[in-house]
């Protein structure tokens, strides 16, 4: 019975756990059926027995076919006491024209071995010409989704808002909801809401919750903000637009010609994960825009639709004729602040007024006036009248604040001043001289010369100060230059800081392995992947996914073999976060060193 029960631990130990001795490697070359129709499609296998974690290897220009990379799988056998390892990556051919084909054989590289693959033929018949196999040819597999009509209930947009019926200007509250559910939304890269006769606020920051629909729990993101209508009449809101990528997890039947055990495991395995590219619409939403009324409609009346407070202070209250005061004017509340225009001044003759600084800050518009009172006459500041249209109320309100009490006195004369001179000295003529002692005679002998001082620029320490200020105006300009680029070169700004951003993801995710952090490792490896790569390329970061970066790098002549490491990193994270394979320090090392290679190889090679 011990030996029984220890006998049953150690193959548990073992099938999850991957072997630290390696067997020679071997890949065999497979095909999920080798006759098919145009327009059904087969998996391509690659299968690599000995323990190798080598990337997908990339298969390009396989004649009569259209190749796409489906995801990898792994799995553990024990014969006879040996325990081996296993990974197979999964390709989906779909044929391109009727023919007879032979697939392979395939030669790759990797950790300085060369592999090469036997070949398979497959033939391709006319559409309604194939093998007499029961059921009508379809290229779906079971479960797996492969457009956006079949995804349309796993993931949309609704676009809702708070009124059907609105005055010009006035804030219409508008709400966009992504509903998820049974997916993975790796990124957004971006979220419009387009239209004629209306203008829109930024989006406020996303929230995130869960909710129930149809009997079905949906992840929701949900984007806020507001529309402000500029013309009466019906428009037309929407729809919103999405563009994002998601991974869509499925499942597949396996052929058990190559399956090791006979586990339902493995099936959910074997299916993988497919990364896609979704554009995302919602439905319209029709309103009606009313005309503000002219009944009632104050002079003043500037545009502004909403309902807001007034509020005035003035500084300084105690000054001279000629002296400028602060009048500061502040609107808040809620409404279409950009509309608002300054308030108007009443009863002003005794001022000097000037334009008024506008500032603009969350839920107050603020207008600082300067006015400058002639006369001590101006023994108040001017009235302040406000009109705007509550929509509420369907009408006109005006908002007055009385002027401010102030004090002004006179304004210092101005004038010249007289400015005494000092008493006059009686002239004198002094100790009167005999004749020629007023002038000088012409020397017969120069006498001795000496020198009395020397010249400035006769100093070495003067010249060397001199170029003091030429090199700080050259810093400066430089500085200068490189802050401007900074600040209107995007895409350069983020280049330099992509190194920076790869050194914190590397050492965070050097902690995380020495720490045995599977989950949070590859997390950190898969963000700083994108971030990297985003900043580097100059693209959303959120957008870096494997297909997009393989393009980059083809588009930019990198070396080929990059493209083959990075899927392979795309591929360690995915299989990581989505599958329910065990993974070791042994793999999560791989990686890390997989990531670094890549990081080094494009600093090495920026252009």
């Amino acid at each position: 019975m011990k030996r029984a029960s220890l006998a049953i631990l150690l193959m548990t130990f073992f099938v999850y756990i991957e072997p630290a001795i390696a067997k020679d490697i071997q890949v065999d070359l497979q095909v999920s059926s080798n006759e098919l129709e145009v327009g059904e499609s087969t998996e391509l296998y690659l299968v690599f027995n000995g323990g190798t974690d080598m990337p997908a290897p990339q298969l390009n220009d396989i004649n009569g076919f259209s190749c796409q990379y489906l995801g990898p799988a792994t799995q553990f056998s024990i014969v006879n006491g040996n325990y081996s390892k296993t990974v197979t990556h999964q390709y989906q051919l779909i044929p391109l024209k009727a023919g007879r084909f032979k697939i392979g054989p395939f030669s790759f590289s990797f950790n300085g071995d060369k592999f090469t693959t036997s070949a398979v033929e497959v033939t391709v018949n006319g559409q309604g010409q194939g093998s007499s196999s029961s059921g009508p040819a379809t290229t779906q597999q079971p479960g797996k989704v492969r457009n956006d009509e079949e995804l349309k209930d796993y993931v949309f947009l609704k676009l809702s808002a708070k009124k059907n019926k609105a005055y010009v200007n006035e804030r219409i509250p508008v709400t966009i909801k992504l509903y998820v559910r049974q997916l993975q939304i790796n990124g957004i890269q971006s979220l419009s809401l387009n239209g004629p006769g209306f203008v829109k606020e930024e989006f406020t920051k996303p929230k995130q919750y869960r909710e129930t629909l149809n009997g079905f729990e949906y992840a929701v993101v949900e984007f806020n903000t507001n529309l402000y209508a500029t013309n009466d009449g019906q428009i037309v809101i929407g729809p919103a637009e999405m563009n994002c990528s998601a991974l869509v997890v499925y499942k597949q039947k396996q052929n058990r010609r190559h399956s090791f055990f006979n586990d339902p495991f493995f099936d959910n395995f074997f299916g993988g994960a497919q990364q896609q590219s979704l554009k995302l619409i919602s439905d319209q939403l029709v309103t009606r825009i009313l005309s503000l009324p002219q009944e009632g409609k104050p002079r003043e009346f500037g545009g502004a639709v909403g309902n807001f407070a007034l509020r005035v202070t003035g500084s300084p209250l105690k000054v001279k004729a000629g002296d400028p005061i602060t009048l500061r004017m502040e609107v808040s509340g809620e409404g279409t602040f950009d509309s608002i225009t300054s308030p108007e001044l009443v009863n002003a003759e005794n001022f000097k007024l000037y334009k008024p600084e506008v500032k603009n800050n969350s839920g107050i518009k603020s207008f600082d006036q300067v006015i400058i009172p002639q006369t001590p006459e101006a023994t108040k500041t001017p009235k302040v009248k406000f009109v705007f249209f509550n929509p509420a109320a369907q009408k006109y309100i005006t908002l007055e604040k009385e002027g401010i009490p102030v004090s002004v006195s006179p304004a210092d004369e101005k004038g010249a001043k007289m400015v005494d001179s000092s008493p006059t000295r009686p002239f004198t003529s002094g100790k009167s001289e005999g004749l020629g002692r007023d002038i000088e005679f012409i020397k017969d002998d120069p006498g001795e010369i000496k020198t009395s001082g020397v010249y400035l620029y006769q100093n070495g320490i003067f010249w060397l100060v001199q170029f003091f200020p030429i090199i700080f105006v050259t810093l400066a300009f430089i500085s200068n230059r490189q802050r401007a680029r900074w600040s209107n070169d995007q895409t350069y700004a983020r280049k330099l800081r992509a190194p920076k951003i790869a050194r914190a993801g590397l050492k965070k995710a050097g902690a995380l392995l020495r720490q045995n952090k599977t989950a949070e490792f590859y997390n950190t490896i898969f963000k700083t992947l994108q971030e990297y790569l985003g900043h580097r390329f100059g693209r959303p970061s959120a957008g870096m996914v494997s297909d997009i970066v393989e393009d980059l790098i083809a588009s930019a002549g990198l070396d080929a073999g990059l493209a083959v490491k990075l899927r392979a990193c795309f591929s360690d994270c995915d299989l990581a976060r989505y599958a329910s394979a065990r993974i070791d320090q042994n793999m999560m090392s791989g990686t890390l060193k997989n990531l670094e290679e890549i990081i080094e190889y494009l600093e090495k090679n920026k252009s």
